[in-house]
């Protein structure tokens, strides 16, 4: 999930999606936050939207696996 979207960013849309299936009890999707931003209160505001993970651009495809 790309963090800094237009119009409606990454941690607003992980929280919609985690409110809905919530709602719907439809089992959550890992999440994985992607920023540009190396900054520790981004990786803190994943976590607190409802991500999983946080991985920093340049991402490595190693850190995926």
């Amino acid at each position: 999930m790309d963090c800094m979207m237009p119009l409606l960013n990454g941690y607003e849309t992980t929280m919609i999606i985690r409110k809905h299936l919530s709602e719907k009890q439809i089992p959550q999707p890992s999440v994985v936050a992607i920023s540009g931003n190396t900054d520790a209160t981004h990786q803190e505001q994943a976590f607190k939207a409802g991500m999983n993970c946080c991985l920093f651009k340049p991402v490595d495809y190693q850190d995926i696996l």
